[in-house]
Parts: structure tokens; sequence; C-alpha cells
């Protein structure tokens, strides 16, 4: 027998009529248990023998199942109205695209977009536009899609010269309230003789 087998019939053995309460069996040095435990002198302390703990088979923590929580962990989504969309992990260049999209006015003057959040967004999912059979002369070739919009953009040349155009622009509005200093000029020799005129 084991020694929980034990203790289980001890215990069983000590149970109230009706009332459900065990009680706990006491141990005295006559009786230690079987064989099982060690009862010390004096103080009662109570011990595993040393020939059932080396009969007893080793304990693996590992092998006890996990402990979970009773309330579910709520996912992080952006709700059910939005067929509850998870974050994605914000990557560099997840984050130059973004930054791209909400840039897109500065590209084109002649198209208006709504204002967007000075935030970047949380949740978000990046797709591939899929043209119809219909739109074959507005296409993108393969030679011209890129592996992201920013690759795209810098092939584009108008797009590329729109941007230089704008930048000197904005180079010139904040060179403009600056003083620009005059070189310094060498003195010219004979700049330090006093002239001479003769009256007549």
């Amino acid at each position: 027998e084991s020694p929980l087998s034990v203790l289980a019939d001890r215990n069983s053995m000590g149970r109230r009529g009706g009332s459900g309460k065990a009680k706990v069996p006491r141990l005295t040095t006559d009786d230690p248990g079987g064989g099982y435990l060690d009862v010390k002198h004096g103080s009662g302390a109570v011990t595993i023998a040393p020939q059932a703990a080396a009969a007893a088979p080793a304990f693996n923590p590992l092998s006890l199942p996990a402990a979970h929580n009773t309330k579910a962990k709520k996912l992080d989504t952006a709700g059910a109205a939005w067929g509850h969309m998870r974050a994605p992990e914000l990557t560099t260049e997840l984050k130059r695209e973004l930054l791209v999209v909400k840039m897109r006015d500065a590209l084109d003057p002649k198209r208006f977009y709504r204002s967007a959040d000075k935030a970047l967004p949380k949740y978000f999912q990046m797709g591939t536009v899929v043209e119809g059979s219909a739109e074959s002369q507005s296409r993108m070739t393969k030679r011209e899609r890129k592996g992201s919009m920013l690759q795209e953009m810098l092939a584009d040349g108008a797009i590329r010269k729109r941007a230089k155009t704008q930048f000197l622009k904005s180079q010139e509005v904040a060179s403009s309230g600056v003083k620009r200093r005059r070189p310094m000029q060498k003195p010219r020799k004979g700049s330090g003789k006093k002239r001479r005129y003769c009256g007549l």
C-alpha cells in the first residue's frame, strides 16, 4: 500500500455520522502510520519514513495540469463591429507605409482627402488591390509593381519631381528670415594710405 492510501483509509474511518467533516487521525509513536511515517518523541512532529520516501515514485511538477483562470482572457481587438480585428505588430516598414498614407495629400495637389488623425491607428490591416478585367488599361505592369507603396512612389518620376519642388520651396521660406552675412573681403593694397588732393 502507498502512504496516500493509508492516510485515505484512516481519514474515512474517522468521519462522523452525517456532518461530513472528517476527523484527523492522531498518530502516536506506537502506531506511526503503518511504517510510512515517523513521529518524533516530545514534539510530535511527523515526517515521512526513509523507506517510504525511497519507495514512492519521483514527483514531477511538470506533470500537473496548468492552472487556468476561470475568466477567459479578452483578446485585444477592435470589437465585433470590425470583425474582431487584432492589432498587428508595428514594425519600421509598416510605420513608413502608414506615414505615406497619412501624407498622401502632399503627393498630388489636385486630389483632396479627408484629414486623418495625428496618431497612427492601432487596429488596421494591409491588403492588395486586385484590379478587375475592365481595368486593363489602368492597371500597373509587373515592372511598376514594387514591394511597398513607398518604393512605388520613389519609382514614380512625377512624384519625385513634385517632392523636390516642394522641398526647395520650404528651404526658401526657411531661409528668407535669416540675415546672410557678406563674406569678408581682403583689404586692397594701399587702401590704408591717405589720399592727398591738390587744390587749384
